[in-house]
């Protein structure tokens, strides 16, 4: 059974918003530059996804609809703006022997000769219908066009299929991790996420409380939560003197707790040990501490953001209600 290669509304809409004119082409697999294809904007962390190909694969082989794939010419054959994870599924079936090695590819060519308008192809086009792009890989595939195709915030941040927050956030915080760099704090730097650089904008009164603050949060860990009230602390603080007082006291205060003292001397907790209040409070504030910074240093918002299939929402859904109508049973007995 050949693929059932179709036109795709979705695909024409986003080809219409960035200007890009095409036609319908079919072509052998021969008539690709593989290489180029694979070596290009779209997918910066690794040009193959296994579980999509191996998706892909099955629907290829049921008969169902696979959307054509979009193509521009270079001058060693058609090189592919969007479906590389479609054809690695094609390629398996002809290795199978399934598909003929000159069964045709349908695809949207390009036409016309805008080469920004086939570079936000290019970049976008798996954000939007393509290979599922992970959030992280939206993020810097929406940071490129701001810096290298001056893009606005905005229009970047739609066609990538992210907010225009976490855009702007993203922005922030590698500008704050360049400014640590310079400063001689790289080691430090490397160890702190996004969502935590980004709360060193709020220290802006002061180099060296900055810096300070990036410290204590790399050296204890802090989640982004955590900085950003110590920051918001740090800003209100009157003179220099005192933000950096603000940050010693702190970093004594971690330090102790590390320890194990709650003082300055040390002491021995004469809190009995209680088995289920100690469980509960360990799971609950692990919990917490996932929600809030487990995506990469930024908070769950959606079912989506956990990657959680269709056919498991439901399921998935039911059981978080179960876990909330539990626990609102038992706080509303305190």
């Amino acid at each position: 059974m050949a693929v059932n290669w179709v036109p795709s509304a979705d695909q024409e809409r986003f080809m219409e918003e960035i200007g890009i004119t095409w036609e319908l082409v079919e072509a052998p697999i021969s008539a690709f530059d593989l290489v180029l294809s694979r070596h290009n904007k779209a997918r910066p962390v690794e040009p193959k996804l296994p579980d999509v190909v191996a998706g892909l694969r099955e629907d290829m082989d049921a008969g169902y609809p696979i959307p054509r794939i979009i193509t521009y010419r270079s001058p060693t054959g058609y090189a592919i703006a969007d479906g590389n994870q479609r054809i690695y599924a094609f390629e398996e079936r002809i290795a199978d022997g399934i598909e003929q090695p000159n069964a045709v590819i349908g695809m949207y060519l390009m036409t016309g000769e805008d080469r920004v308008a086939r570079d936000y192809a290019t970049l976008f086009a798996n954000c939007r219908h393509g290979g599922r792009n992970p959030t992280e890989e939206k993020i810097l595939l929406a940071m490129r066009a701001v810096k290298e195709m001056g893009e606005t915030v905005k229009r970047a941040s739609r066609l990538a299929g992210i907010s225009e927050s976490t855009l702007r956030d993203r922005l922030v915080a590698e500008e704050e991790y360049k400014k640590l760099c310079r400063a001689g704090h790289k080691a430090t730097a490397d160890v702190l996420k996004p969502a935590v650089l980004v709360q060193l904008r709020k220290v802006n009164q002061n180099d060296h409380a900055r810096e300070a603050l990036a410290g204590i949060a790399a050296q204890h860990n802090l989640p982004a939560v955590a900085v950003s009230e110590l920051a918001a602390r740090v800003k209100k603080a009157g003179s220099d003197r005192d933000r950096l007082k603000i940050l010693a006291d702190e970093r004594e205060r971690l330090i102790g707790i590390a320890n194990g003292r709650t003082t300055k001397t040390r002491t021995t907790s004469k809190v009995p040990t209680r088995g289920y209040r100690d469980r509960i409070l360990r799971l609950s504030g692990a919990l917490l501490h996932f929600l809030n910074s487990g995506r990469g240093g930024e908070a769950f918002r959606s079912l989506d953001d956990f990657g959680v299939s269709v056919s498991d929402r439901k399921a998935t859904a039911n059981q978080l209600k179960e876990l909330l109508r539990i626990l609102s049973c038992i706080t509303k007995k305190e």
